[in-house]
């Protein structure tokens, strides 16, 4: 039986925007995927070894926040996560009953962070404060004013604020001004568009590339020979096909090599995916673990739907759905310089078809929309688990590419000498 929980994972960002965790959201809540709609904590246990090895893959290396209600810490459900590991949030509807505050005092003492969850004033929450490490702050609910207010009165207190449901770069960066420390939201998706900016030389380069390889009629030595100009891209590529994820029994040495092995799908796709990858790099690395889970999801949900020669057309959406950020460009001027199919352009422009349908399914899971996620999937015949089976999948497959990068190495733009065929 298939027990994976249906969740999604959001990122939790520190000033610099590097990731210092993540909220882990499930459909019928933590409790439910643990215990049922029986209540009962014996049967779970039954269910622990499986959950919990699924569950590590959503948080990777970070830490997990996760939500708790007023039975879940009375029957001691976060002690299921070692206390390195979660950050247990108290929901804004938790009353503070001398039970429950006795259940968090026992946490902090095992180890556990405790963070309160949803606050949009410290009057409801107040008995809580002595016991939070943080406090998140819901941008979405409370105005600029209500903000600081709450940033100036716990500023002599020894917790952390969090700012969630942030939107944009303009309240990411105006909370941090406020004195908040860490920032949830998708702020981080959203291209600065600049009129008149220039694209960085480097990110030209890689353009041009992408062009090339999706000509109608591949040029294996014009690929080559642009490889060749770029150390960065190249080395990476062949530290990729020398790693587990090829399984290639021999060394490959050089481009032509690599070139003259991969075939021209899957030499196309590792180019897309590595020029991708340096677009992103001055960029936070969660925009680039996006556009991977991404672009792996909408290939896995696509397989049940779609001929075997199509899914790499979905992969693509996934993949170039925040090349607009990567750019900080239009969406629809940035498409103009790449000759995609039309599928994949319609549905990264917001049209209708069956592109679109599996992206606004991968939108959905990633911002908890539960009810959206329900009709979108059900109309296209996919299960929970099937849905949940992937996610798991793309996040797993993202981390493990992640894995293979190379220390970054600058991109020069001049031409390298690398081992000749």
């Amino acid at each position: 039986m298939d027990t994976r929980p249906i969740a999604a994972r959001q990122p939790i960002f520190d000033a610099h925007e590097r990731v210092f965790g993540y909220e882990l959201l499930f459909r019928s809540g933590f409790e439910n995927c643990f215990t049922g709609t029986n209540g009962d904590l014996a049967t779970s246990r039954v269910l622990d070894a499986l959950m919990l090895e699924n569950l590590e893959t959503l948080w990777h290396r970070e830490r997990a926040f996760i939500n708790f209600t007023s039975n879940a810490l009375l029957n001691g459900l976060a002690t299921l996560l070692p206390p390195r590991t979660l950050t247990v949030e108290i929901l804004e509807n938790v009353k503070p009953d001398p039970p429950v505050v006795a259940a968090c005092l026992k946490l902090r003492k095992l180890g556990y962070q405790i963070a309160l969850d949803d606050v949009t004033s410290l009057g409801r929450q107040e008995a809580f404060l002595d016991l939070a490490n943080f406090v998140k702050v819901d941008f979405s609910l409370t105005d600029d004013k209500r903000q600081r207010e709450i940033a100036h009165r716990l500023r002599q207190r020894n917790v952390k604020l969090m700012a969630e449901k942030v939107q944009t770069s303009e309240q990411f960066k105006q909370a941090a001004s406020w004195g908040y420390h860490y920032f949830q939201g998708f702020f981080f998706c959203e291209p600065q568009v600049i009129s008149a900016r220039e694209i960085p030389a480097f990110k030209v380069s890689y353009l041009q590339l992408l062009q090339a390889v999706y000509r109608s009629a591949l040029d294996f030595r014009e690929i080559e020979r642009t490889l060749r100009q770029d150390v960065a891209l190249s080395y990476r590529l062949l530290r990729y096909l020398n790693s587990p994820l090829f399984g290639f029994r021999a060394e490959i040495r050089s481009l032509r090599q690599a070139i003259s092995l991969l075939g021209e799908q899957c030499l196309r796709r590792w180019v897309v995916l590595l020029s991708t990858m340096m677009l992103a790099s001055d960029k936070p690395e969660e925009l680039l673990v996006t556009s991977l889970t991404r672009a792996r999801f909408c290939e896995l949900l696509s397989a049940r739907l779609a001929g075997r020669d199509d899914v790499a057309d979905f992969f693509l959406v996934g993949l170039f759905s925040l090349i607009d950020t990567m750019l900080d460009r239009p969406m629809e001027e940035v498409l103009q310089g790449i000759d995609l199919a039309s599928e994949i352009k319609v549905a990264l422009l917001g049209g209708h078809n069956l592109h679109r349908q599996i992206y606004q399914c991968v939108l959905a899971l990633e911002q908890a929309d539960w009810k959206t996620l329900a009709e979108r999937s059900g109309n296209l015949g996919l299960n929970d688990q099937f849905v949940a089976r992937c996610y798991l999948q793309a996040i797993e497959w993202a981390n493990e590419v992640l894995s293979q990068q190379a220390p970054s190495t600058p991109s020069t733009g001049q031409p390298s000498t690398l081992p000749k065929a």
